[in-house]
Formats: structure tokens, C-alpha cells, sequence
């Protein structure tokens, strides 16, 4: 059995001239970050501020958009469950998915908003570090929320809109159940 020979590693390779290049091993070892934090340059702080600004926002992106698309599940689903004529079984597998898919989202979106909170904090940290308040002074905007407040305080994740959210979901999972019993019970509560 023929095996092929292993690839080179960058620093196998020759550098000019043909002299192997010893100062990528040791590039290598440079490379990692320093063990005293006051050592980290403004710039990979800089860095790492827009990574995580970036990661919070997508989480927060995705956190909104678990109800969106839930919604619209479980309004197919309800749809097909009250509507008059289908038998027990297309109904209750109907509520009963509508179920899962409630279930499921109040779980994605608590995980979504715990990872954004996690960045939001690291932003946060990060923003401090930087004095960016005294860089960019406070903010005190008519149409915005929080009306004041401070760059750095400004990475925060709304609480109340997503416990509101969160109970729509409880309430899907109510009405589902509540399908259920009513075709199961045969009370024809919905027709």
C-alpha cells in the first residue's frame, strides 16, 4: 500500500536562499499572549472589542429571531389543528409539534440571550479598559432606549421584551394543550 509522505509544515520549508527558516518556531512562541494583561496592546484590545461587539450582535440577532420564525411555526400548526374536519390524530400531532416547537424555542432564546450577555459583559469590560465613556462622552437621546446612558452601560440585553416573548410562548404551549384535551376529551371547545 503506497501512503503518501506527510505535508511540510510552514517552518520545513526553506527560506531564502535555502537556509530552513528557524525563527518560525520561535515566531510561534512570541505569538502567544502575554501572561501580564497590562502587556496587551490598545490595538488587540481594540481587537477584541470588535470581536465580541460582533459575536453580541449576532446572538442578539438570533435571539429575535427564535420568536419570528416560531410564530409563524406554530400559527401553520394551530392552523391546521382548528380547522374543522381533520381528524384526532392530524390534530393532535399538530398541537403536539406546535408543543416541542414552543418548548424548543423558549430554550434557544435563553440560550441566545445568556451568550449575549456573556459578550455584552466582555464588551463591557473591554469598553472600560479603554476609557471609551471618556472618549465618546454620555449619551442622552430623545428616541433612544435607554433614553441616557453611557457607551459602556449601552451593552445591554433588553430583559423585558424577552420575558414578554417568553410568555407567548407558555401561552402557544397553553393553547396547544389545550387543543388537545378538547379533541382528546371530544368538548369541541374550538368548533
Amino acid at each position: 500500500m503506497d501512503t503518501l509522505p506527510p505535508m511540510p509544515l510552514e517552518s520545513d520549508k526553506p527560506g531564502p536562499g535555502g537556509v530552513q527558516d528557524t525563527d518560525a518556531a520561535s515566531a510561534a512562541v512570541k505569538a502567544l499572549p502575554p501572561t501580564d494583561v497590562s502587556q496587551i496592546s490598545i490595538d488587540n484590545k481594540i481587537t477584541m472589542l470588535s470581536v465580541y461587539a460582533a459575536q453580541f450582535g449576532s446572538y442578539t440577532t438570533l435571539l429575535w429571531q427564535v420568536p419570528a420564525l416560531s410564530l409563524t411555526a406554530q400559527s401553520f400548526l394551530l392552523t391546521i389543528a382548528l380547522t374543522h374536519g381533520n381528524n384526532k390524530v392530524s390534530v393532535g400531532l399538530a398541537a403536539g409539534l406546535s408543543i416541542v416547537i414552543a418548548l424548543a424555542s423558549v430554550r434557544l432564546m435563553h440560550n441566545q440571550r445568556g451568550r449575549a450577555i456573556n459578550h455584552a459583559e466582555l464588551v463591557n469590560r473591554l469598553s472600560q479598559n479603554l476609557q471609551v465613556n471618556q472618549l465618546l462622552g454620555d449619551l442622552d437621546l430623545s428616541d433612544a432606549v435607554p433614553r441616557h446612558t453611557t457607551p459602556e452601560a449601552l451593552w445591554t440585553v433588553d430583559r423585558a421584551i424577552y420575558h414578554v416573548w417568553r410568555w407567548c410562548m407558555y401561552f402557544f404551549i397553553g393553547a396547544d394543550a389545550a387543543v388537545i384535551i378538547s379533541v382528546l376529551g371530544g368538548y369541541h371547545w374550538f368548533g
